[in-house]
């Protein structure tokens, strides 16, 4: 995998799970009460079982996890990112901090102020490794924790005590560490520059200036486009447009509701549509989606992937991330299947001597040809296309599809 694409994709994780994020407290907010963690969870309960039995197995277990939640905001909160040593001796003095507040201090007073807590002694300990006062990215980088914590919890229902609680806590921090090793890696790959965190436009083109679904600028001009196309069209070619867009919305739409139907069938339709979603909004920034040549290998086929991809996936009550990094993974994966060749353009009024160049050099028969010429050069309608070749106006349109498929692949 490129070094681009890599970054390209934690990016979009990151980006895609702030969206989904917002989306979800909205409708929780309207009384959706669908995101409750799962607390029946085999697998978790057996292992939260030896943690209690084992109480040495887990203070270092979620110790171990605690040094590197702070190592991690240790080194977010600082533009150098030298001094590693300073690093991991700053985040082993959060951690005996962090331990001696919880034992001494929030057992009898509460948690309320444990996020002010950890923000001042995150920024005694980043003053003392600089030698300044650090107030402004620790502070920074604690909001955003914070918030996300706090969205977390209201997402969840359970109060801000309660994910000290063993199962709260291994699950509410199973998402967080993710993004946290995502963001700190992102952060090793960029430097110290946090620019790309707050940028709009990080998730809008990739390195080959494709744009992604999110980039509504440059879709709504796209679609100005061909709405003025489509008004400056005669009447036979509206209505043939007309036709075939609403035959691709049911086509569309039956393909997501069977594929929705499976999920429900199998109890993953919350996880079906995140991985969906997550899917739609990043399937242009790695390129072109792959499709197949006809609509039923799609059909069968995406149905399959989405049944396996409910399948391999956690609940979104284990976990809101998973989901997400499978619909990422899928919108990269289904990209590396398109031919790596530059898109070939073709367009109404282009020059026949350079179109039939390109019919050449991708094999088109001798009447592909003349009807793409005909169509592009020479800027006949369908209708006068069939009049010409003998063919009705369906048997000219498939046949300009097909030449249409064998140049764009």
């Amino acid at each position: 995998m490129k070094s681009k694409d890599k970054e390209l994709i934690l990016k979009s994780i990151l980006k895609v799970t702030l969206i989904m994020i917002i989306i979800s407290a909205i409708l929780k907010f309207f009384g959706l009460n669908i995101f409750n963690l799962d607390l029946e969870n085999k697998i978790i309960n057996k292992v939260c079982d030896i943690l209690i039995k084992f109480q040495p197995i887990s203070f270092l277990f979620f110790g171990a996890f605690l040094y590197l939640d702070y190592f991690f905001i240790l080194k977010l909160s600082d533009n150098n990112k030298d001094k590693w040593l300073l690093y991991f001796i700053g985040a082993l003095d959060l951690l005996f901090l962090n331990l001696a507040g919880q034992y001494f201090l929030f057992t009898r007073i509460g948690y309320d102020f444990y996020p002010l807590y950890t923000l001042i002694i995150v920024i005694f300990i980043s003053s003392v490794i600089n030698k300044k006062l650090n107030v402004i990215r620790p502070f920074i980088v604690i909001l955003i924790i914070f918030l996300y914590q706090s969205i977390s919890l209201f997402l969840r229902n359970i109060t801000f005590n309660d994910q000290y609680e063993l199962m709260y806590d291994f699950l509410l921090n199973f998402d967080y560490m993710i993004l946290m090793i995502i963001t700190y890696y992102l952060y090793l790959m960029k430097g110290s520059d946090f620019k790309w965190m707050f940028s709009t436009n990080y998730l809008g083109q990739n390195s080959d200036g494709v744009r992604s679904s999110l980039d509504l600028k440059t879709t709504l001009s796209k679609w100005q486009k061909k709405y003025q196309l489509f008004l400056n069209s005669k009447r036979e070619e509206k209505a043939f447009i007309i036709v075939y867009l609403l035959l691709s919305i049911i086509y569309e739409l039956l393909n997501i509701s069977v594929i929705i139907f499976v999920a429900f069938l199998n109890q993953t339709i919350i996880e079906c549509l995140f991985i969906l979603t997550s899917f739609l909004i990043t399937k242009r920034i790695f390129g072109k989606p792959f499709h197949f040549n006809s609509a039923t290998k799609c059909f069968i086929i995406s149905n399959l992937t989405y049944y396996i991809l409910n399948r391999i996936t956690f609940s979104i009550g284990t976990s809101f991330v998973v989901p997400i990094i499978l619909g990422v993974l899928l919108s990269y994966i289904t990209s590396l299947f398109v031919k790596s060749k530059e898109e070939v353009k073709l367009f109404r009024g282009m020059e026949e001597n350079k179109l039939k160049e390109i019919c050449k050099e991708y094999n088109l028969n001798s009447l592909e040809t003349n009807i793409l010429v005909d169509f592009y050069s020479n800027r006949l309608s369908l209708v006068k296309l069939s009049l010409k070749y003998n063919y009705s106006k369906d048997a000219i349109w498939k046949k300009k599809k097909v030449a249409l498929k064998k140049i764009k692949g």
